[in-house]
C-alpha cells in the first residue's frame, strides 16, 4: 500500500503541476521560464545539502549520505585511493 500512495502522488503531483504551469502559462505567456527557472532553483537548493560534504570548527569530517555511498563505492570497487 505504501507503494501505491507513493506512485499516486508522484504522478498526480506531477500531472497538477503540469496543469497549474500551463494555466499560469496561459495567463501570462511571457511567464513560462521565469516559473520553470523558480521550480529548478527550488529543487537545487533543497536537494543541494545532500550533496556537501564539509568539516566542523574543531576540524572533524562530516560527510552526507551521498559523500558516505561514494566512499564505500569507492573502498567496494578498489578505488580507495581516489580523492573525494
Amino acid at each position: 500500500m505504501p507503494i501505491l500512495a507513493a506512485l499516486l502522488m508522484i504522478f498526480l503531483g506531477g500531472v497538477g503541476q503540469s496543469f497549474v504551469l500551463e494555466y499560469m502559462v496561459k495567463v501570462d505567456p511571457s511567464s513560462g521560464s521565469t516559473i520553470t527557472f523558480f521550480q529548478f532553483l527550488f529543487v537545487a537548493l533543497t536537494a543541494f545539502h545532500d550533496y556537501l560534504t564539509y568539516t566542523r570548527p574543531d576540524g572533524t569530517y562530516v560527510a552526507t549520505a551521498w559523500a558516505r555511498r561514494a566512499e564505500r563505492t569507492a573502498v567496494t570497487e578498489g578505488l580507495s585511493d581516489c580523492k573525494m
